[in-house]
C-alpha cells in the first residue's frame, strides 16, 4: 500500500543531514477497502487520534549507507535504521530512496496474529527542493 506525505523538511550542512517528515496515516491505501479501514482502526494505527506518522533523522553523515531514524507511530517513538538505496541531486531536486524495516512490537497495536507480521517494510521515496531561505 501507500501512505501519502503530509510534508517535511531536510537540512544538509557541513556534511551532515537532519530532517523530519510526516505521513498521512489516515489516508493509507492498500487497494482493499476493508483492510484500509482495519489499518486505520484502533487495532492498528488508530488514525482518529493519531492521523500522522512522523519520521526523523538527526545529524546523520551524508553519504552513509545506513542512518538511525526515529519513527513515531500512535505517539510512541522507536529508533530503527534507514537504509539508503540511492541519492541524487538533479536540476535543484534532491532525491533519496531508501527502506525502513520497522518492528511494530513497541507500538500499542493488535499483536501479530493470523498471518499479520510484526515487521513492516517501508520503502521511502523522498523528493526535496531548495527553499528560497536556504
Amino acid at each position: 500500500g501507500t501512505i501519502p506525505v503530509a510534508g517535511g523538511t531536510i537540512r544538509v550542512a557541513d556534511g551532515r543531514a537532519s530532517g523530519v517528515g510526516e505521513l498521512t496515516a489516515d489516508r493509507i491505501t492498500t487497494g482493499l477497502a476493508p483492510r484500509d479501514w482495519h489499518l486505520r482502526s484502533s487495532h492498528y494505527l488508530h488514525t482518529a487520534k493519531h492521523p500522522r506518522i512522523r519520521v526523523s533523522v538527526d545529524n546523520a553523515p551524508v553519504g552513509a549507507a545506513s542512518i538511525p531514524c526515529t519513527a513515531v507511530v500512535r505517539g510512541v517513538s522507536c529508533i530503527t535504521a534507514f537504509e539508503i538505496g540511492a541519492v541524487e541531486y538533479t536540476r535543484g531536486v534532491l532525491r533519496v530512496d531508501g527502506r525502513l524495516l520497522l518492528d511494530r512490537t513497541p507500538f500499542p497495536m493488535l499483536s501479530p496474529i493470523a498471518g499479520v507480521s510484526r515487521l513492516v517494510h517501508l520503502d521511502l521515496s523522498i523528493r526535496a527542493t531548495r527553499q528560497p531561505n536556504g
